[in-house]
């Protein structure tokens, strides 16, 4: 009979190192964003890292790792383009047509 004492070992250490790079990126979006601090969004961050690397081999994992300073740096321009550009846009659109954005 095979034992399985132990199996869920790696499954935990990707989850964990998902959450942990998934929060990362999200702190570098949301210092990109300069504006106040969210903890939603940082829950949904270390939520999408977690289940991104659920399933990851070992070298996809650190692959993915290697490579993090450079997409953080990413997700920190994202966070400065989604609020010099996009964010002016949409609020002007909301504006203009508020029958489309109505809650």
């Amino acid at each position: 009979m095979k034992t399985t004492e132990g199996a869920w070992v790696p499954f935990a250490v990707r989850i964990g190192i998902g959450a942990f790079y998934g929060g990362a990126h999200n702190i570098a979006y949301q210092i990109g964003k300069n504006q106040g601090w969210s903890w939603r969004s940082f829950r949904r961050g270390v939520y999408a890292g977690a289940v991104g690397y659920k399933y990851l081999k070992p070298i996809q994992i650190f692959a993915k790792s290697a490579l993090a300073p450079a997409t953080m740096g990413g997700s920190l321009v994202a966070g400065r383009v989604m609020t010099k550009y996009v964010q002016p846009r949409l609020e002007s659109l909301k504006s203009q047509y508020p029958q489309y954005f109505r809650r």
